[in-house]
């Protein structure tokens, strides 16, 4: 990586389809042909989505990821230009006409940019191209698939085994055994899915 300068010479031949050397001392020497080569890495595309399930429909929020090894705590981490394009249900489509490729005509060619919320049930692809300082760029491609209906998420929280103790004064003489503690994550899953919850029994450290 980094900067180089090649200097390129060329040597006339006065007995131009032969090797004699006879005429070797009157052979010329041209001026150099100067270059600059930058040598750098290309940068590196990735993103990842965030959902925010609605009665109706899911809002989606793209979170950029990608940077330049090259250029790494520089502004965007040396990424100058983003560019985003998507479609929606085309493998669905495709699978379903028969056809091999999955694209279809309008609703399910390629546009540009991203879209602002999608339906229950939908297959969303995106595509990210990113372009660094030097103009070098990288694409990736992903597939995300919607649930067919709203997750539920229960909301949790950590309580000790004993209710003379609260998570932030469980002395330390006690024992694991009576430093034990419900850890309840926040549980997400389909509605007709959760018929019973059992609580996760963990250690406290």
């Amino acid at each position: 990586m980094g900067k180089y300068k090649l200097d390129y010479y060329v040597i006339d031949n006065p007995t131009l389809g032969s090797d004699s050397e006879i005429f070797g001392n009157y052979r010329k020497i041209s001026k150099p042909a100067m270059l600059n080569v930058y040598v750098h890495r290309r940068p590196i595309a990735d993103f990842e989505l965030t959902y925010d399930y609605r009665a109706t429909d899911i809002g989606i929020t793209v979170n950029n990821l990608s940077y330049d090894l090259d250029h790494m705590g520089a502004y965007q981490n040396g990424i100058t230009k983003i560019d985003y394009a998507y479609r929606k249900n085309a493998a669905q489509s495709g699978a379903q006409s028969g056809t091999q490729s999955g694209t279809q005509t309008g609703a399910f060619n390629w546009q540009t940019g991203l879209p602002q919320a999608l339906n229950y049930g939908e297959t969303l692809e995106i595509a990210l191209t990113v372009t660094a300082l030097e103009g070098a760029t990288n694409s990736t491609l992903k597939t995300f698939t919607m649930p067919k209906e709203m997750p539920i998420t229960l909301p949790s929280t950590l309580i000790t085994e004993r209710p003379e103790f609260n998570t932030q004064s469980i002395p330390t003489s006690l024992t694991a055994e009576s430093g034990n503690a419900y850890d309840l994550k926040g549980i997400t899953g389909n509605i007709y899915d959760l018929l019973y919850i059992e609580p996760v029994r963990g250690n406290r450290e």
